[in-house]
C-alpha cells in the first residue's frame, strides 16, 4: 500500500468544492429527517451525534471519522448506539441515511453544480424569500429581504468554516461580487421611481448566480484528477485509467473505505472514498470491516499531526481535517520496506513481504496487505524481480564508483543519491512519489535489499 499525497493548494481545493455540495443537497435532506424525528428515540440520538460532526462526516480524514464513530476520544460513540437498534430499525434507518449521504447520486453525476442557491433559482420558493408571492412588482423591501437572505447565509457558512477550521468559502465572495452590483443597480432605479417586475429582477440574478455555480461544478471526475494519483494505492500494480475528454469518460473504482453498506452515513465522505482498481476494491476488498479490526487496517490517507505545538496557531497555520493538512506527514515511514526478494523451495527467486520490517515499522499494515492479497498477486511479478535482480548485480561499489568517477572527470555534477538510484534503475526513489509508476514501491525496496549502502 502506498499513500495518497495532496498538496496545500490541492486540498483546500477538493474540501471546498465538496463542502459546497454536500451543504447543499445532503445537508438539507440530513435537517429535513433529523427534524421529523421523536427527541426520545434511538435514531434521534444517533442523528444529534452525526448532527453535531456533520462537517467532519462530509470532509474530515478518517482519522477524524473514527473518532466520531467508535474510538475513545469520543464519549458516545456511534458505533455502540447503532448496536442499541432492532434488526427492523437499523434496517429503516441504514435506508434514511443512504438517501441522505447519496453516493449514487454524487458518483452517477458527472459534474454536480452546488445546490446551496436552488431556493433562489426556482421562482416559487424565491418569491417566498422576498415575500412576493401576489406582488407582479418589486419593491425596495423585496431587495431589502433578500440581502438579509444572502447575509444568513454567508453568516452560516462563514460559521462552519470557522468551527471547523478550514478555508473561507470563495465562492462567497464571488457571490457578493456578482450579486452586488446587481441590488446596488436595482435599488437605484426603484429609488428613483422606475418600476421593474419581480421577474426581470430575478432573471439577472439567475444568470448572475448561474455564472458563480458553473465555475464551482463538482464530481467524481473532478475529485480523482484533483488527486493526481496514477496508479493504484492499494497494490501499485495498475495505472488508474482516468479520461474525460470529447466526452468519452473513463474512471477508476471509488471504493468506500468504510464500506457504505455498514456506514451508509460516510457515503460521502470524501476522503473515505479512495481511487483504486477493480481488482482491489471489487474482487478483493468488497465490504470488508475494516472498522472491527481497528488495530490492523489502514487507509491510504491516514496521517498524524507533527507539530510542536498546537495552542500557538496562526490563523494562516491551521490544521485541516484532510488529507495533507500543513505540518502533516504520512505514518507510513519513508524507509519502510514492504517486499524483499526470495528463494523458493525450489531455488527460484521471488517477491515475498518483508515481514520483519514491516511488524518493527507499522504491524497494522499486515491486515491490508492480507485483505489485497498483495504477496500472493506479487506472485505473477516474478520475472521481473529477477530482472531487478540481474541488473542490481551490475551495480557493484566499483561500478558506481567509476561512475561517480567519470562524472567528475567531465566536470559535471555529482547525483544525488535519488538522482543516482533514478539514473541506474529509471524508478521513483520517494514513497510520496510511488504513485506515479507501477511496481515503484517493489523496485525501491529490492534496490535496497541488495545495495543499501547507496539507497
Amino acid at each position: 500500500m502506498i499513500n495518497i499525497h495532496l498538496n496545500k493548494e490541492m486540498e483546500d481545493y477538493i474540501v471546498e468544492r465538496h463542502l459546497l455540495y454536500c451543504l447543499g443537497e445532503p445537508r438539507r435532506k440530513f435537517y429535513k429527517y433529523y427534524s421529523g424525528l421523536n427527541a426520545t428515540s434511538k435514531e434521534h440520538a444517533i442523528m444529534k451525534i452525526l448532527k453535531e460532526h456533520l462537517v467532519t462526516i462530509f470532509i474530515g480524514s478518517v482519522d477524524d471519522i473514527e473518532t466520531i464513530m467508535k474510538y475513545e476520544r469520543t464519549e458516545k460513540p456511534i458505533i455502540s448506539k447503532l448496536g442499541k437498534l432492532s434488526d427492523k430499525e437499523l434496517a429503516q434507518f441504514f435506508r434514511q441515511q443512504k438517501n441522505i449521504f447519496n453516493y449514487d447520486s454524487f458518483s452517477s453525476s458527472y459534474k454536480n453544480k452546488p445546490t446551496i442557491f436552488n431556493d433562489l433559482l426556482d421562482n416559487s420558493r424565491f418569491r417566498i424569500i422576498i415575500n412576493g408571492k401576489k406582488k407582479r412588482n418589486l419593491t425596495l423591501d423585496h431587495l431589502d429581504n433578500l440581502k438579509h437572505h444572502f447575509d444568513l447565509k454567508t453568516l452560516l457558512y462563514n460559521k462552519l468554516c470557522d468551527q471547523n477550521g478550514i478555508t473561507r468559502l470563495k465562492i462567497i465572495n464571488d457571490m457578493n461580487q456578482l450579486c452586488n452590483p446587481i441590488f446596488k443597480k436595482y435599488n437605484s432605479l426603484l429609488t428613483g421611481g422606475v418600476k421593474v417586475s419581480i421577474t426581470d429582477f430575478h432573471v439577472k440574478l439567475i444568470k448572475a448566480l448561474d455564472q458563480i455555480l458553473e465555475a464551482y461544478k463538482w464530481g467524481p471526475y473532478d475529485y480523482i484528477e484533483a488527486l493526481e494519483i496514477i496508479t493504484c494505492p492499494y497494490c501499485n500494480r495498475q495505472y488508474l485509467t482516468f479520461f474525460d475528454k470529447f466526452r468519452a469518460r473513463r474512471k477508476p473504482d471509488l471504493d468506500h473505505f468504510y464500506s457504505k453498506s455498514d456506514f451508509p452515513f460516510l457515503g460521502i465522505s470524501i476522503f473515505n472514498l479512495v481511487p483504486c482498481c477493480k481488482v482491489c476494491n471489487q474482487s478483493f476488498k468488497g465490504s470488508k470491516k475494516f472498522i472491527k479490526t481497528k488495530k490492523y487496517e489502514r487507509s491510504p490517507y491516514r496521517h498524524e499531526i507533527i507539530l510542536n505545538s498546537l495552542n500557538n496557531l496562526s490563523s494562516s497555520n491551521v490544521i485541516y481535517p484532510c488529507i495533507y493538512p500543513i505540518a502533516r506527514h504520512s505514518r507510513l515511514p519513508d524507509d519502510l520496506q514492504i517486499f524483499k526478494l526470495k528463494y523458493d523451495i525450489s531455488g527460484s527467486l521471488v517477491i515475498g513481504l518483508n515481514f520483519a520490517d514491516i511488524i518493527r515499522s507499522t504491524h497494522d499494515l499486515l491486515y491490508n496487505l492480507g485483505v489485497f492479497h498483495i504477496e500472493d498477486v506479487y506472485q505473477i511479478h516474478n520475472n521481473y524481480g529477477r530482472d531487478l535482480f540481474d541488473n542490481i548485480s551490475m551495480y557493484t561499489d566499483d561500478y558506481i564508483a567509476d561512475t561517480v568517477k567519470l562524472l567528475q572527470s567531465n566536470h559535471m555534477t555529482v547525483p544525488s543519491k535519488k538522482d543516482l538510484y533514478k539514473f541506474l534503475m529509471g524508478n521513483q526513489y520517494f514513497s510520496h512519489e510511488f504513485s506515479d509508476q507501477v511496481l515503484s514501491q517493489l523496485t525501491r525496496d529490492v534496490t535496497r535489499q541488495f545495495i543499501p549502502k547507496y539507497f
